[in-house]
């Protein structure tokens, strides 16, 4: 277990990973990309350090436009409070090196598991409520079907100036979804799916605005691990046998890979 210094010092320290983060987010080789409207389903695969931008499309009459940069010095700090305790009781040095959302559609929970820079195995932080998802249990299948899609992404950019606060952006649709669409001839899979504030949701997973600042911070502070998101249709660590009737071969293949995935998370 490792030893923790006072809480002055800690709190110095986080703030100081706030403000170097926010300089190099600054600096000409990591400036953020901006975008007028939604990119691009991003191209499938490995995802680099610098396949993770910011892009922005924001409500009308939203004046008010932030850097990255910005959203890290504002919300930092709330942020960094908010979870200190969390942080200590995991026995992890706050931010963490890597991070996993693992996300159980049927309960509405997204749990959050990290490793420090000296373990190897995930440690349980906290469990948010998700406050409102759309669709059915079921992988998403195409664009405009309002379903939360379902397998391993990752985090791949993030909206300061999100119409629901903040938003991370998944790399939906993954290798494995472009592959079996093309088995079966699907096309238009959609895109753009995000973990955001507010209660609004069409196929993203909507947290609320201090959750979602929450995840938002969490994932910009580890931007060169990446965000690991396991979203599944239930939790196959305690109904192992769930199935959905008359899907094919492959959505039970996907679902195999998801418990076999679970296994490294443990609430203990």
């Amino acid at each position: 277990m490792p030893t923790f210094r006072t809480h002055s010092l800690n709190n110095l320290a986080v703030y100081l990973k706030i403000v170097l983060t926010a300089v190099c987010l600054s600096s000409p080789l990591a400036r953020a990309q901006y975008y007028d409207d939604p990119p691009e389903p991003p191209v499938p695969g490995a995802i680099s350090k610098s396949d993770i931008v910011q892009f922005n499309f924001t409500m009308d009459g939203l004046d008010t436009r932030y850097t990255l940069q910005e959203r890290i010095e504002q919300l930092g700090g709330k942020v960094a409070s908010r979870l200190e305790q969390k942080f200590i009781d995991a026995g992890i040095a706050y931010p963490p090196n890597e991070l996993a959302y693992v996300v159980f559609k049927d309960a509405k929970v997204l749990e959050v598991y990290a490793k420090g820079h000296n373990f190897n195995e995930w440690k349980f932080l906290h469990a948010y409520p998700v406050l409102k998802t759309s669709g059915d249990l079921g992988p998403k299948l195409k664009e405009g079907d309002a379903q939360v899609p379902e397998g391993l992404y990752e985090a791949n950019a993030f909206n300061p100036n999100s119409k629901y606060h903040v938003a991370l952006r998944l790399n939906y649709p993954n290798d494995f979804d472009r592959m079996m669409a093309k088995k079966e001839g699907r096309r238009s899979l959609g895109g753009d799916i995000m973990i955001h504030g507010n209660e609004v949701s069409i196929g993203c997973l909507a947290m609320g605005d201090q959750t979602a600042e929450d995840l938002f911070i969490l994932s910009a502070l580890v931007r060169t691990s990446l965000t690991k998101i396991l979203i599944s249709p239930t939790d196959f660590r305690v109904n192992p046998d769930f199935s959905l009737p008359k899907k094919p071969q492959w959505v039970k293949n996907l679902y195999q890979e998801i418990q076999s995935h679970l296994t490294q998370f443990k609430r203990s």
